[in-house]
């Protein structure tokens, strides 16, 4: 019994992404989980897509603290900025999620008031302590992520708790400088971790999608369009990076969407299968230019459904 727990930022792409996927895979909404961290002050993108969420029957997870975008600060609350709908519905249809880095479990507690089904995601360097393991191991706690980055004694501790939910939030994204970098090395191994989570001890697989860790807000107009698509191969996720060859200067982006494009139709059939896929390949057969932000989208709905595909087939019934 698993699911699979996308983290993404509340930006345009990523919420349009899980909105769509809610909505024309409603087949696979009780095995992904996804976790939003909200990165806009106002509001109203992050309740449209709690509410397709919510009409389609996925759960979700939002942090009620988010430190990305508008939001640099522990004492941000995210709470009292929604609809009493969603107020209302909190812990049942959708999960109060808390950022906790090193030091932050007392506080972190003390915002479990009146919560339940909550979700911690540990990041930084954080150390396993005794304030920690009290945080963990809350009744009104459902699931931990560990993000820790290079905390090996955190990890052992969590995996070592009295806890059913606990997931590897994994940074598998290989992040480079340039787009035009990706057509090096345009093919490489992605995550071994959907066939091995069990026996590392953990109960779920959580991801940062096909979007690098290190969060960037806005962006310049690029040299190179890359569009990065997750596919299965035996026991791997995969990921291709289709990248455009004209990227001596930054005009022409219709053209370099056109030059990636054709060698994602190249592959379709073979791998390249999903709704994301098979939209972005309809829209190059009509000649347009989708834009930067929906062909994100695509390759984000392109790895939610490989990865909820991929464990559905090895379980019988989630949990979240």
């Amino acid at each position: 019994m698993c699911v699979y727990l996308p983290y993404l930022r509340g930006k345009q792409a990523e919420l349009l992404a899980v909105r769509e996927f809610a909505k024309q895979l409603p087949q696979l909404n009780r095995w992904v989980m996804p976790v939003i961290e909200p990165v806009k002050s106002d509001v109203s993108g992050v309740e449209r897509a709690a509410q397709q969420m919510i009409d389609n029957g996925m759960h979700f997870a939002l942090v009620l603290n988010p430190q990305q975008g508008d939001f640099n600060s522990l004492e941000d609350d995210y709470f009292v900025r929604l609809s009493d709908f969603l107020k209302a519905s909190c812990g049942t249809t959708w999960s109060p999620a808390y950022l906790c880095r090193e030091g932050d479990a007392p506080q972190i507690q003390s915002k479990l008031q009146g919560k339940k089904n909550a979700l911690l995601v540990f990041q930084g360097r954080a150390a396993f302590t005794p304030s920690v393991q009290t945080l963990a191991e809350d009744t009104r706690v459902t699931w931990v992520l560990d993000g820790t980055e290079k905390s090996r004694g955190f990890s052992e501790g969590v995996r070592a708790l009295n806890h059913p939910h606990i997931a590897l939030l994994e940074d598998a994204f290989n992040r480079q400088e340039r787009n035009a970098d990706y057509a090096v090395v345009p093919d490489e191994p992605f995550s071994e971790t959907p066939w091995y989570f069990r026996d590392d001890g953990y109960h779920g697989v959580a991801d940062f999608t096909v979007i690098p860790r290190l969060f960037r807000d806005g962006g310049m107009l690029p040299y190179a369009v890359a569009i990065h698509m997750t596919y299965r191969q035996d026991r791997m996720i995969r990921i291709h990076h289709f990248v455009s060859d004209s990227n001596r200067d930054q005009s022409n982006i219709r053209g370099k969407f056109s030059e990636a494009a054709t060698k994602i139709e190249a592959c379709y059939q073979d791998h390249l299968t999903t709704t994301g896929v098979r939209e972005l390949l309809t829209v190059f057969g009509t000649g347009l230019y989708p834009g930067l932000g929906t062909l994100k989208k695509w390759s984000i709905k392109n790895h939610l459904e490989v990865m909820t595909r991929t464990l559905l087939e090895g379980d019988d019934e989630p949990s979240v």
